[in-house]
C-alpha cells in the first residue's frame, strides 16, 4: 500500500488506491481516488465486488445498482473509518503500516460479531413460556405428520410394502406362536397319554383285583351246587316247598299286615328248620367258607330250593365283624325270590343258566320283618342248580317253566371288598378320581315294570364336582357289566375326527395373538416411517441431484453428460448489496426463503430445473437434466421468466419489504455433471452460462433480456407467440457488442386449421393412433367439421378418416 506521498499507480487502471499509516490510535486516509466514479472500466467493479463480498458477507454484490453501490461504499468507509464523510482527507505521519491495519481490521470484525443484536432476532429474546413450547411442539407433530401424509399419498407403494411387511411379520409371528402352543399342547398330549395309559392300568388292575376276588368269593357256589346233587338230603326241598300258591306248597306268610305290596316270604316251618337238614348244611357251609379265605367279605353261605331262601350260614354273623356289631339272618328264611319284584329280575335271569349271576350292590333284608344289620351294601351272587333225573315243581323265568332245584347262593359284603382293594388311596395317590359302575335292572312298583339302572359301586370323593378327562374301562369281571371312569387332570377334552383337542390352550396363547398383531403393526409402523424418512431424503437428494445423476453417484459413478441446445436463466434482486447492509442477517435470510419459495412454485408450475441459488442469483435451466428440444426448452423458460417478472411485482414479504429483480436468458450448449465427492453439486459449464450470467447483469429492473440464440429458438415456438423489444447491439464484458431483446408476454397459439396448412404448402398427416404421443413433437390438429379435404389435389393419408378426427402434422 503506497503511503501518502508516495507516487500513484494506474496498473490495470485501478484507481482506487487507499494508504493507511498509524497516527497514535487513529487511522488516517492517505487519499480515496474516485471512490464512487462508477463510469470506469469493468474490471474495477469486479476488484470493488470482491471488496463488498468480503466485508458485507454479500454474494453477489456486484450486481447492485449503481446508485446502492455508491451507499454501500460509504456505509463501509463509515464503519471502517468511523468518519460520516468518506472523501475527506486527513493527512498524518507518512508512515504506514501492514501490521497495524490488519490489527484494526481483526479488531473491526470482533466488535461485529460482538454486536448481537446485529444476528439476533427480536422475536426470541424474551424466551418462550410453557404454553408457547407445548403448541410448538404439537405444531412440529401436526406438520410432521402432514408431510407423511403427503409422501404416502404420493408413494402408495409405501401402504402396499408396509401392509405386506405386516403381513409377513405378523405371520411369522402367528406361526411361532402355533408350533411353540403346538408343542406344548403336544406336551400335554403326551402327559395325558402318559396319565391315560396309567389310569387305565389303574383301572384295570383295579378291576382284575375285583374280578379275582369275585371269583373267589363265587367258588363256593360249586361246592354248594355239587353238594346238592349228591346228597339226598337236600334232593327233596324243593317239592316240600312246592311252586308259589300251588296246593299243598308251603304258605306265604302274612304280608298285608307287614306293610307288603305283595307277598315275598313263606312259611317254610317244618321243612327249612329240618334239624338234620340244618345240621349237615352247616357243616357243609362252614367248611367252604373257611376254605375260600374270605373272611369279612364272605359273609352268608345259602340255599334256595325252589327260589326260596331256606338254609343260611351263619344264621347269625358275628364271626366276620366287630364287636357289638353283627349279622343277623334270620329275616331272610322263606324269601321267595321269584315273587319279590325287588329281586324276580335277578332271580329269573339266573334260572336258565349255568353261569353265575351277581346282583347289587343292594341292600339287604335278613331279619324279619326290620332290624339294624351290619351289611349296608352286598353283593348276592346266584348259581342255578340242577339235579339230573330229578323232577321238581320247576321255576317260572319269562313264561317258560325250567326244571330246576333252585339256587345256591353267597351274600359279599362289598364294602370290606372295597377296603380291601385299597382303591381310593391308589387313585388319590395318581391325582385322579373314579367311579365304579355296573348296569343294573331296578323294579319301579308304581309301573310294575323293570327299568334299567346305572349303579355306583364306589366313587372317589367330590368326583361329580370335579372337572377333568373322563377316561373309561371295561372292567372283566363276572357278567361283565361293569365300568370304571376315571377322572386325570383337570383338562376337558373334545373328541373330533378320532382326535383330542384340549380347549386350554396354553394360557399364553390367545394373548400372545393380540401381542403379535400389536408388535407386527408397530414393526410396520416404524418400517413405514423408515420408508418415509427414506423418500424425505431422497426426495432432498432428488432435489439437489437429478434422479439418473443420483444413481451415478450412489454408485460412484462419474456423472457427465453434454447437451447441444440448453436455454439457461439468470436473476438477481436488485438492491440485494443495501439491503444486505441496513437488514439484520436473520431479515434477509427470512426474506430470501419466502421470496424464493415462489420463485420455486413457479419453477416447478413451469417444468424448468432449478439449478442453484448464490446469494440473491436464481439459476433455472430448460433442457437439463431433463432433454427436450431447443424451443421447447426455450420457451419453459421464457414462461417461467415472464411469470416471475409479474409476481415479483406486486410480491411483500412478511416484515413488507419489497423485492424487485432482473434477468436475463441465453440459449446454446453446455456440459453437465457432478462436482466434487463431499457435498457433490450438480451444476452445469460453458460459454452459454456466462453469456446468460452477462445477460443478467446488463438488464434492467423488471426486465429481462434474451440474447440472438435464445431469441431465434422462440421464434421457432409452435405453441406461444412472444412478444418482444429490441434492445439493439450492446457492449458486454468478454464478448464484444450483442444483439440483445427485452422479453415482454407470451400468447398461446390457436391449433392451426388443415386450410390454413393446405393453402400453406402440401402437408402429409399420420393417424394420432399410429404415433406415441412422446414420439413427436409436432403440433396437434385437428379436422373440423366445416373442412373439406380434397385427396386426390393434396398429399394426405387416405386412411378413410372422418371428421373430428386429431392427427399430428
Amino acid at each position: 500500500i503506497p503511503s501518502s506521498r508516495g507516487s500513484v499507480s494506474s496498473d490495470d487502471n485501478f484507481h482506487r488506491r487507499v494508504s493507511w499509516v498509524s497516527e497514535g490510535s487513529d487511522m488516517q486516509i492517505d487519499h480515496i481516488e474516485a471512490l464512487n466514479d462508477l463510469d470506469g472500466d469493468e474490471d474495477e467493479d469486479d476488484e470493488l465486488d470482491n471488496l463488498t463480498k468480503t466485508t458485507a458477507s454479500v454474494s453477489r454484490g456486484s450486481r447492485g445498482s449503481r446508485d446502492s453501490r455508491g451507499s454501500v461504499r460509504n456505509s463501509l468507509m463509515g464503519s471502517l473509518f468511523g468518519s460520516k464523510n468518506v472523501n475527506k482527507r486527513r493527512r498524518g505521519s507518512g508512515r504506514s503500516s501492514l501490521s497495524s491495519s490488519s490489527q484494526n481490521l481483526t479488531s473491526f470484525w470482533s466488535d461485529l460479531a460482538a454486536e448481537k443484536d446485529l444476528w439476533d432476532d427480536d422475536d426470541d429474546a424474551e424466551g418462550y413460556s410453557c404454553g408457547q413450547l407445548c403448541a410448538a411442539f404439537w405444531e412440529t407433530r401436526f406438520h410432521a405428520l402432514k408431510q407423511n401424509c403427503g409422501i404416502i399419498c404420493k408413494n402408495p407403494k409405501i401402504i402396499l410394502l408396509t401392509f405386506l411387511v405386516f403381513l409377513a411379520f405378523c405371520a411369522a409371528l402367528v406361526i411361532l406362536i402355533i408350533i411353540l402352543a403346538e408343542s406344548q399342547r403336544e406336551e400335554i398330549r403326551q402327559e395325558r397319554i402318559e396319565q391315560q395309559r396309567s389310569a387305565i392300568d389303574l383301572a384295570e388292575s383295579t378291576g382284575k383285583f375285583f374280578s379275582d376276588q369275585l371269583d373267589q368269593a363265587i367258588l363256593p357256589l360249586f361246592s354248594i351246587a355239587q353238594f346238592v346233587q349228591q346228597l339226598p338230603i337236600f334232593e327233596d326241598l324243593p317239592n316240600l316247598i312246592g311252586g308259589a300258591n300251588e296246593p299243598g306248597s308251603l304258605p306265604f306268610k302274612p304280608w298285608k299286615e307287614l306293610n307288603k305290596t305283595s307277598p315275598t316270604h313263606r312259611d317254610t316251618t317244618g321243612v327249612c328248620d329240618d334239624a338234620d337238614v340244618v345240621s349237615r348244611f352247616n357243616e357243609i357251609a362252614s367248611t367252604i367258607k373257611k376254605n375260600s379265605k374270605m373272611e369279612r367279605v364272605l359273609v352268608n353261605v345259602q340255599l334256595a330250593p325252589q327260589a326260596t331262601l331256606c338254609l343260611l350260614y351263619p344264621m347269625n354273623n358275628t364271626e366276620d365283624f366287630d364287636y357289638p356289631a353283627y349279622m343277623d339272618n334270620s329275616g331272610a328264611v322263606g324269601h321267595d325270590l321269584l315273587t319279590d319284584p325287588n329281586r324276580k329280575f335277578i332271580a329269573e335271569a339266573t334260572v336258565p343258566g349255568d353261569d353265575v349271576v351277581i346282583a347289587g350292590p343292594l341292600s339287604l333284608v335278613q331279619c324279619y320283618p326290620d332290624c339294624p344289620t351290619a351289611v349296608e351294601q352286598a353283593f348276592i351272587a346266584r348259581l342255578s342248580i340242577s339235579v339230573p333225573g330229578k323232577q321238581y315243581p320247576g321255576l317260572l323265568a319269562n313264561g317258560t317253566v325250567h326244571n330246576k332245584w333252585g339256587f345256591a347262593v353267597v351274600l359279599i359284603n362289598w364294602k370290606e371288598l372295597v377296603d380291601r382293594s385299597g382303591v381310593y388311596e391308589r387313585f388319590e395317590n395318581e391325582g385322579n378320581k373314579f367311579q365304579l359302575t355296573r348296569t343294573d335292572q331296578k323294579y319301579d312298583k308304581d309301573t310294575d315294570t323293570y327299568f334299567e339302572k346305572v349303579a355306583v359301586l364306589a366313587e372317589s370323593e367330590g368326583y361329580d364336582q370335579s372337572g377333568g378327562e373322563v377316561i373309561t374301562a371295561k372292567l372283566d369281571t363276572t357278567n361283565n357289566e361293569w365300568e370304571m371312569h376315571v377322572k386325570i387332570g383337570s383338562y376337558k377334552v373334545v373328541d373330533l375326527d378320532n382326535r383330542s383337542f384340549y380347549d386350554n390352550y396354553p394360557p399364553w396363547e390367545y394373548p400372545a395373538y393380540g401381542v403379535a398383531i400389536g408388535f407386527s403393526a408397530l414393526f410396520a409402523l416404524l418400517f413405514m416411517t423408515i420408508l418415509i424418512e427414506k423418500r424425505l431424503n431422497k426426495n432432498v437428494l432428488e432435489q439437489l441431484l437429478p434422479g439418473k445423476s443420483l444413481q451415478k453417484v450412489s454408485r460412484g459413478k462419474t456423472v457427465v453428460e453434454k447437451f447441444d441446445l440448453v436455454t439457461v436463466y439468470f436473476s438477481d434482486i436488485v438492491g440485494y448489496t443495501s439491503m444486505s447492509v441496513e437488514l439484520r442477517p436473520i431479515q434477509v435470510m427470512k426474506m430470501l426463503n419466502e421470496f424464493y419459495t415462489e420463485m420455486d412454485r413457479i419453477a416447478d408450475k413451469n417444468g424448468v430445473y432449478k439449478m442453484e441459488t448464490i446469494g440473491d442469483a436464481y439459476m433455472v435451466t430448460g433442457g437439463v437434466p431433463d432433454r427436450c428440444s431447443g424451443p421447447e426448452g426455450a420457451a419453459k423458460v421464457a414462461l417461467f421468466a415472464i411469470e416471475a417478472m409479474e409476481f415479483t411485482k406486486n410480491f411483500k414479504t412478511s416484515d413488507g419489504l419489497t423485492v424487485k429483480i432482473r434477468g436475463g436468458i441465453n440459449s446454446g450448449s453446455l456440459v453437465a455433471g457432478v462436482v466434487g465427492n463431499l457435498r457433490p453439486k450438480y451444476t452445469i459449464f460453458g460459454d452459454t452460462v456466462n453469456v446468460a450470467s452477462r445477460m443478467e447483469s446488463n438488464s434492467l429492473e423488471g426486465r429481462v433480456q434474451i440474447s440472438e440464440s435464445t431469441y431465434f429458438q422462440l421464434k421457432q415456438s409452435r405453441e406461444y407467440d412472444f412478444e418482444y423489444e429490441d434492445r439493439g447491439l450492446i457492449p458486454i464484458k468478454g464478448k464484444g457488442e450483442m444483439h440483445t431483446w427485452f422479453l415482454d408476454s407470451a400468447t398461446k397459439i390457436a391449433p392451426v386449421t388443415v386450410r390454413q396448412l393446405v393453402d400453406n404448402d402440401d402437408i402429409y398427416l399420420q393417424d394420432i393412433d399410429g404415433v406415441k404421443k412422446e414420439e413427436s413433437s409436432r403440433p396437434l390438429i385437428q379436422l373440423g367439421s366445416d373442412e373439406e379435404i380434397d385427396v386426390d389435389s393434396h398429399s394426405f393419408d387416405s386412411d378413410g378418416s372422418t371428421d373430428g378426427e386429431q392427427f399430428y402434422a
